[in-house]
């Protein structure tokens, strides 16, 4: 008896030593879940068009903070649950480099995967004219919502750093595989759970990417990180990722909230 009592109290501490060695992955999936059920369950609450971003969102509206809101919020349930098992996968990247560091390469990728397709939207709307006749009106209202790109991005990061790394794809080490692997894995189980999303194969190869170019250099503007293992958790660690939540929490309330009181008051 005293065996399987032994074996699963070591695994429940095995699983809190990640969770807090990780507490900005944690955290971010709490928070993608959350407001995937409130959006879900509770439509009344908060709408997908709240958070999530399109062309004429950013350019014409000037609602500059659904670039930060729109990876919280997923297209259904089944996108949510992807996002959340990749999420988990690529904890290591907080658990090797720290938690600042995944913060705030986090905020960096979703700038520039949001500024490149924007970019695209544009120069195919002003300068293409054929194209901007036959696609303008689709691509200047399609939303992009989800966090696909990023967790693609810190994918591609992991499989150029440490390819040959095992992990769980899977909570509680179900499915063990290599970094090398994952991506084209994970890029066929996007593709075929949600074959009717337009944006999923842009999403994914921005991710990509824009991780390869993280992981080369290229985007590292905010410094490099510290050796591999000594990052993540602590009382820092545990700092800047409520100060980073509470900016997320501040711009979701804004765009559910804000929004809604302001067309109110213009009528």
């Amino acid at each position: 008896m005293g065996a399987p009592v032994a074996t699963t109290v070591s695994t429940t501490s095995s699983l809190l030593q990640q969770l807090m060695s990780c507490p900005a992955t944690l955290l971010l999936l709490l928070v993608i879940n959350v407001v995937g059920c409130l959006m879900r369950f509770f439509p009344h609450l908060l709408e997908d068009r709240q958070m999530s971003c399109s062309y004429n969102d950013l350019v014409v509206r000037k609602q500059w903070w659904k670039v930060l809101s729109s990876p919280l919020c997923h297209s259904s349930l089944v996108h949510m649950l992807l996002i959340s098992s990749t999420l988990w996968s690529v904890r290591d990247a907080e658990i090797d480099y720290g938690t600042l560091y995944v913060l705030q390469y986090s905020v960096v990728l979703v700038l520039v995967q949001r500024g490149v397709y924007m970019g695209l939207v544009h120069w195919m709307v002003t300068r293409h004219r054929s194209a901007a006749r036959r696609f303008a009106p689709q691509l200047v209202t399609l939303q992009m919502q989800g966090a696909t790109s990023l967790v693609f991005a810190w994918l591609g990061f992991l499989s150029f750093r440490c390819p040959m790394r095992l992990t769980s794809l899977l909570p509680m080490g179900l499915v063990p595989m290599s970094f090398a692997y994952l991506p084209v894995l994970l890029l066929l189980a996007f593709q075929l759970a949600m074959p009717r999303s337009p944006l999923i194969t842009l999403d994914c190869t921005l991710g990509l990417l824009s991780g390869y170019a993280l992981s080369l250099g290229v985007l590292e503007v905010l410094g490099r990180p510290p050796q591999s293992g000594q990052g993540g958790g602590g009382d820092t660690g545990l700092y800047w990722t409520a100060c980073f939540l509470l900016d997320v929490l501040l711009l979701a309330l804004y765009a559910a909230f804000g929004t809604s009181t302001s067309s109110h008051l213009s009528r």
